[in-house]
């Protein structure tokens, strides 16, 4: 009896011995969910020069999230891999709007090419980068990367690595659904959805997603759950004040950086109203009365069009009709993006005003020109929202600016 308690306690004091992650010549990642096979790269030099040692780790095509059905919310991708997990290839890009990335016409309702890159419906993927060396557990900084492209364009494939290596930090960077795909809004949408909203920011729930996959993972990856910063610019920034100030992102971040993107002036969202009006002006201009029609519609169609017809459903959404003193190319104000009484229960202006906002620290800034290229003219905010009317040119520190203030946090 002696020997057996002896034996005992001698194997339960052995340490237990992490699990060995190899994949071969590549980066290589032990997660909650597998293993994950990366690449190993040069940092790019960027705008300095980095000695050719300096190397990242790369992780590409990460899935994130998955979508139950067209316009429905994602949801978080948590099943395990029972082989090593390849992501050493980019992901494919959103589809986008005919406006910004076109053209869009492919072979398939799900997935098309241009120009050797490839556009799906099916692409909520995350890509990660991060130094080498770096083992799960170390716990660095983490930060995601939200990017522009007025919530109709774009891809998550800026190039961190710089600043993954420099800064040792742990850098990521997403995709989200993008034009009506990723911000159509409807009450039936509403009803469907059993109270998560509208569809009008499914794009901005996407990324809040995103966020809750990298809580849940980035440990595995080196990377501390307690220490996230969100930042993006342009549109992205636009998601990133707005995000800040849901109810669904607390306890997710840390801190965050807006650049050249207030939510509570002139390039804040519509309203639930406003969003419906741009559904009904699209089923229009595709000659579709029904959700489920839409549905039935190859992914490429789903773009905001380039003109609106004269018809009462288009004059009911004069507002998207003129920009600049005439109509933009994507046939939408940017951005498309209304309140939906979910991520955002109401428009952001009125929880900033509240200091309803979800982080310990808000950094914003501007980026030189950004939204006043092509439309430098004055643009008038049509928010219904008295103090969030602002009509003025969109430089970006009068739109920034007015982020602050008008808050209370």
């Amino acid at each position: 009896m002696t020997l057996w308690l002896l034996l005992a306690t001698a194997f339960a004091v052995l340490p237990v011995q992490a699990k060995k992650c190899f994949c071969g010549s590549g980066s290589c990642a032990e997660t909650l969910l597998g293993t994950v096979c990366g690449l190993t790269e040069q940092a790019s030099a960027g705008a300095g020069l980095l000695p050719s040692s300096m190397q990242v780790d790369a992780f590409y095509g990460v899935r994130y999230a998955t979508i139950p059905r067209r316009f429905a919310p994602a949801e978080v991708a948590n099943a395990t891999y029972p082989l090593p997990y390849q992501a050493t290839q980019s992901a494919p890009f959103c589809v986008g709007n005919s406006g910004v990335d076109k053209p869009h016409a492919g072979p398939t309702a799900k997935n098309h090419s241009h120009q050797g890159t490839i556009y799906s419906e099916d692409c909520l993927f995350l890509s990660i980068k991060r130094p080498t060396g770096v083992d799960a557990g170390d716990d660095l900084p983490v930060m995601v990367w939200i990017h522009g492209g007025g919530m109709m364009g774009g891809a998550g494939n800026m190039d961190f690595s710089r600043l993954a290596a420099t800064q040792n930090i742990i850098l990521v960077n997403v995709n989200y659904r993008l034009g009506p795909l990723g911000f159509l809004s409807s009450a039936e949408l509403e009803a469907e959805n059993g109270g998560h909203g509208t569809g009008g920011m499914n794009g901005q729930h996407d990324q809040i997603t995103a966020l809750r996959w990298v809580k849940a993972n980035i440990r595995g990856y080196g990377g501390d759950p307690a220490a996230v910063t969100l930042f993006g610019q342009s549109a992205g920034g636009l998601s990133v004040c707005t995000i800040v100030a849901s109810p669904l992102a607390k306890g997710l971040l840390k801190h965050a950086i807006v650049q050249s993107g207030s939510c509570t002036g002139a390039w804040g969202p519509g309203s639930r109203e406003y969003g419906f009006a741009a559904t009904r002006a699209l089923m229009e201009h595709l000659n579709v009365s029904t959700l489920a029609q839409l549905r039935d519609l190859p992914a490429a169609n789903l773009s905001w069009p380039a003109s609106w017809p004269n018809t009462p459903a288009a004059e009911a959404w004069i507002p998207f009709k003129r920009y600049a003193g005439g109509p933009l190319a994507a046939g939408v104000e940017f951005p498309g993006y209304w309140v939906d009484g979910w991520v955002a229960p109401a428009h952001p202006s009125v929880s900033y005003a509240k200091g309803e906002i979800y982080v310990e620290a808000l950094m914003l800034g501007g980026t030189s020109s950004d939204g006043v290229e092509s439309h430098s003219n004055d643009v008038c905010d049509t928010h219904p929202t008295a103090s969030a009317v602002n009509c003025s040119k969109h430089i970006t520190t009068n739109r920034w600016a007015h982020t602050v203030n008008n808050s209370k946090w």
